[in-house]
């Protein structure tokens, strides 16, 4: 899984609409990761057609931004990326203590 990918899978464990999960990825790295509108969008179809997040209906008519949520696959897609990354991190640091 790349950076980005589960930083905007991360950015919905709460309800999110893409300009607030491309602010709270921006934030997170410190400006580091700064994701544009086709980026993230095409990620965030990409997940929901894996069904790792799904798009929330909107309260009512008025409202015009697309919110999305985790799913249950997702929660587990992302504690297995977060597991391995947790490995990554410490074997690099026996490694580097060698």
């Amino acid at each position: 899984m790349t950076e980005t990918t589960f930083l905007i899978l991360i950015s919905t464990f709460s309800p999110n609409h893409g300009y607030s999960i491309a602010q709270e990825i921006t934030e997170m790295t410190d400006g580091r990761v700064k994701l544009g509108p086709g980026t993230l969008h095409g990620a965030l179809e990409s997940m929901e057609s894996k069904g790792w997040i799904e798009l929330l209906t909107p309260k009512d008519y008025f409202e015009r931004t697309k919110k999305y949520v985790i799913t249950d696959l997702g929660r587990e897609v992302a504690r297995r990326e977060y597991e391995r990354l947790a490995q990554m991190v410490e074997l690099a640091g026996k490694a580097m203590k060698e």
